[in-house]
C-alpha cells in the first residue's frame, strides 16, 4: 500500500490522514505495509513479493501510473494485482490506469465497503489465476514425462515471439542438430516439399479461429 499524495479528499485534510486511516481499516484483516512514495513502493515490493498494491496516481518521486509500468515490465512482479486511487473522476482517467494494466480503479471518496470489496476481489481473482497457472504448469510437466518415457519427441511453440522449443529426440527426428535454434519457418523447411504449404494453411487456420478449432494434420519430413 502506498501513502497517497493528493490532500483534502473524502474529508481528510492531508495525505497522510488518507493514508493512515486505510492503513487501519485494512490492517483488520490483511498485513499491511506503508510506504511514503512510489519508488519506496517499488523497492518495497521487490524486496518482498506483496499480494496486492494499493496505489494512489499522484505520489512524489514516482507516480502511481509509472509505478504500475514498472511493475508489470519486472518478471517477479507483472502479475500482482495493482489497484489505483484517485480523486480525478470521468472515464478517461479510469481507462489510462485500465489501459496500464490496474486491475481495477476507484475514485475518491469512496466507502469502506467498496474498498473492502474491491480488495477481497482482487486477491480472489489473483488465488485463481495461480491455482490455474499451477495446473498448467502440472499438465505440462506430466506430459513431458509421458513423453519421455514414451520415447516421444514434443516441441513448444510461441506464438508471439515465433520461437520453438524442441525436444532432443524431436530434432533428431526431423534431422536437425541439438545446437541449432527453432522458429516456424525453420520447421516448415523440415517438412516434405508436398506437405509444406498444406502444414503452413492449417496452422494460419487455427490462429485465426483463435484456437478454438485446433488442427490435425499429417506430413512427410
Amino acid at each position: 500500500f502506498d501513502h497517497a499524495s493528493e490532500a483534502g479528499t473524502g474529508g481528510f485534510k492531508d495525505a497522510l490522514q488518507i493514508g493512515q486511516y486505510l492503513a487501519r481499516l485494512l490492517s483488520e484483516r490483511y498485513d499491511v505495509q506503508t510506504v511514503g512514495d512510489g519508488e519506496a513502493a517499488l523497492a518495497a515490493a521487490r524486496d518482498r513479493r506483496p499480494d496486492l498494491i494499493l496505489s494512489d496516481v499522484m505520489m512524489p518521486r514516482l507516480d502511481g501510473i509509472s509505478l504500475l509500468r514498472e511493475l508489470r515490465t519486472d518478471a517477479k512482479l507483472r502479475t500482482v494485482p495493482v489497484i489505483i486511487l484517485s480523486a480525478r473522476a470521468g472515464e478517461e482517467s479510469r481507462l489510462e490506469g485500465l489501459q496500464e494494466s490496474a486491475d481495477d480503479y476507484l475514485i475518491k471518496p469512496f466507502s469502506a465497503r467498496d474498498l473492502l470489496a474491491r480488495v477481497a476481489s482482487c486477491l480472489e481473482l489473483a488465488r485463481l489465476r495461480k491455482e490455474s497457472e499451477e495446473a498448467l504448469r502440472e499438465s505440462e510437466e506430466q506430459l513431458l514425462f509421458i513423453a519421455d518415457s514414451a520415447q516421444a519427441g514434443y516441441w513448444h511453440w510461441d506464438i508471439t515471439a515465433d520461437r520453438l522449443e524442441w525436444s532432443p529426440l524431436c530434432k533428431k527426428l526431423f534431422g536437425i542438430p541439438p545446437e541449432d535454434a527453432m522458429s516456424h519457418e525453420r520447421f516448415l523447411s523440415a517438412l516434405h516439399p508436398d506437405d509444406r504449404e498444406v502444414t503452413k494453411r492449417a496452422v494460419l487456420a487455427c490462429l485465426e479461429s483463435g484456437g478454438e478449432d485446433g488442427y490435425h494434420i499429417q506430413y512427410r519430413t
